[in-house]
């Protein structure tokens, strides 16, 4: 833009410098939801209230999530809850698993933190679905496709719209096995 202003002043053109909007009238990025610009925003103001603990959590998320970006293939962002949820699911566990190692080796204090970890982690996943919600919309499903056994269990899970935000799919694939075990 510079080199165009610079020659048409020097051809004596104009006078005035001539100012160029080009205006994007496409966008190629993903719709943000809610997750990451809520952990962006909760950082900013732990780190503001000087919440170590709160900001140490939030942090370590932010970093599972470039982790994540990282290791998927080149130029992948993960903007969209759905593709946030599964993350912050996978965080819960890992904190689930240390309460676990935590209690065999008598650290109480341990296991409260990660308790409390927890608790700021699901903060930013919505309320989740309940086994009894779970299995309704797996019975749904079930009835409509006409499924006789565990051999349709690919079926049931391609045809099955549950928000990911909401029910984790180890969670999902669980109460689906068991349902198609009974029929």
């Amino acid at each position: 833009m510079r080199l165009i202003n610079n020659l048409v002043k020097s051809q004596g053109l104009l006078k005035k410098s001539i100012n160029y909007n080009f205006v994007k009238f496409y966008s190629d990025e993903a719709v943000i939801d809610k997750i990451l610009p809520q952990l962006k925003s909760d950082l900013k103001t732990s780190m503001k209230a000087r919440d170590k603990f709160r900001s140490g959590v939030i942090r370590g998320i932010l970093s599972d999530i470039n982790y994540a970006e990282m290791a998927s293939a080149p130029g992948t962002k993960f903007l969209k809850d759905s593709e946030l949820a599964p993350l912050l699911f996978k965080a819960i566990e890992r904190r689930k698993d240390s309460i676990e190692q935590y209690k065999a080796g008598n650290r109480s204090d341990l296991v409260e933190v990660e308790e409390t970890e927890i608790q700021v982690i699901q903060t930013y996943l919505p309320q989740p679905l309940s086994e009894e919600e779970i299995l309704t919309e797996i019975k749904k499903v079930g009835e409509e496709l006409g499924l006789k056994s565990v051999k349709d269990m690919g079926k049931l899970m391609a045809n099955l719209k549950l928000d990911a935000t909401r029910a984790p799919k180890a969670a999902i694939a669980k109460v689906a096995k068991n349902y198609l075990q009974s029929l």
